[in-house]
């Protein structure tokens, strides 16, 4: 084996390595609620429901109306940080297991293997190469002219966030493209004479209605809205790759 080969294959066990560490820390328990220091606010973070919060009934004896919602704000960062520090520490553990690499998949599964394939299928194989190739440059001089944009698209998309006022106008929320609770605003004169459970109705009602009007942002791909929106398709679907370098796509 050569020099290269042999850098390549340690090179891959240790990615492989690297990505079991990350699997492993991922999946490691992490605190999934936490209260403000009085406890008059509780917050609660759900993979699928996004957060939650329950105003206690005697949060006044603690804020200030105007205080409300920049202390629920506070409180779900402290339940964020919370979650990133358990992360971190379970990262820190799983790294000191000793892992085996993946076994590398049989040559004839490799998408290079099946690019292979397909030319050799051709009638006129030289013509099928200088095709695939042609194919090849005119991604990566797409890929070249387009990137910066792409990238820029994707932190701007990252950036934009969401604002719900239901129709009480009671209440203002605003989530980020991820759907995680950025502010909340009330109406002082409605919190005067309401009960912390119906404040936690209300704003769950509109956290969740800003989650759900940042649904298709938060599942679409990587690329998409940018330039580069058409190879989201060979990450869905690696076949459509090779149909593509092949000139079969």
């Amino acid at each position: 084996m050569s020099d290269d080969a042999e850098m390549f294959f340690e090179l891959r066990d240790e990615v492989s390595r690297d990505a079991q560490t990350y699997a492993d820390a991922a999946g490691r328990e992490r605190p999934a609620s936490t209260t403000d220091e009085a406890g008059q606010i509780e917050v609660t973070l759900s993979e699928t429901e996004g957060t939650t919060v329950v105003v206690g009934d005697n949060w006044q004896d603690v804020y200030r109306p105007g205080e409300l919602g920049s202390a629920i704000v506070e409180t779900v960062q402290q339940l964020a940080a919370a979650r990133t520090a358990a992360w971190a520490e379970g990262l820190g553990e799983a790294a000191e297991e000793t892992r085996r690499p993946s076994p590398t998949p049989p040559a004839g599964e490799s998408a290079a293997a099946r690019i292979q394939a397909a030319l050799e299928a051709e009638p006129d194989g030289g013509a099928a190469v200088t095709r695939s190739l042609e194919n090849v440059l005119a991604m990566l001089d797409d890929i070249s002219a387009n990137i910066d944009e792409t990238f820029a698209e994707a932190f701007r998309r990252g950036r934009t966030t969401h604002s719900t006022t239901p129709l009480s106008r009671n209440l203002t929320v605003e989530v980020s493209a991820m759907g995680e609770l950025v502010s909340v605003s009330f109406s002082e004169n409605w919190l005067a004479r309401t009960s912390g459970s119906q404040i936690s109705r209300e704003l769950n009602a509109a956290i969740a209605e800003a989650r759900a009007a940042t649904a298709t942002s938060r599942d679409a791909g990587p690329f998409a809205g940018t330039p580069l929106a058409e190879y989201q398709r060979f990450l869905d679907d690696p076949d459509s790759f090779v149909d593509y370098i092949s000139g079969r796509g």
